[in-house]
């Protein structure tokens, strides 16, 4: 669901699912566009994997890999050093998304995750847990509850 598809490099997932979808079966894809939150959290909630985004010059994940975590589902995300070295430094927790050099490496992982149901379960469930701990309310509150004693 990009806000703009340029930005979140959508057409390096195109491509490669494209391929993906040419040798293997039963795989699926499902584009979002210019949906409320509500809809696409429905397609996510019928989804396998998440192909969430590869910019340019990556940042962060998106919201929606945080989302992908709720339903236990693993994302594909382009997440910078810094900002997977800052998590880390901070909370002690490796984003668990998974990550890519190019397009071949895109499309060798799709590869494994379409054709290996227990890998996408064991990722799912490390985005779930790394989620939980550093998204869910209650890490949240205690962090800022943190800032302001500082203060």
């Amino acid at each position: 669901a990009p806000t703009s598809e340029a930005n979140k490099g959508s057409h390096i997932f195109y491509r490669a699912v494209t391929r993906a979808q040419q040798a293997v079966k039963d795989l699926t894809f499902t584009a979002v566009r210019q949906q409320t939150w509500a809809s696409t959290l429905g397609v996510l909630s019928k989804s396998d994997v998440l192909l969430d985004q590869a910019p340019p010059f990556p940042t962060a994940y998106g919201a929606l890999s945080i989302e992908a975590g709720i339903f236990r589902l693993p994302s594909f995300s382009q997440v910078a050093p810094e900002c997977h070295n800052f998590i880390l430094k901070h909370t002690g927790l490796k984003t668990p998304h998974i990550k890519f050099t190019d397009e071949e490496d895109l499309f060798q992982k799709m590869l494994q995750i379409a054709s290996n149901e227990k890998l996408r379960r064991e990722l799912g469930d490390m985005n779930y847990q790394f989620c939980r701990q550093l998204h869910d309310e209650k890490p949240v509150v205690d962090r800022f509850l943190k800032l302001v004693e500082k203060t």
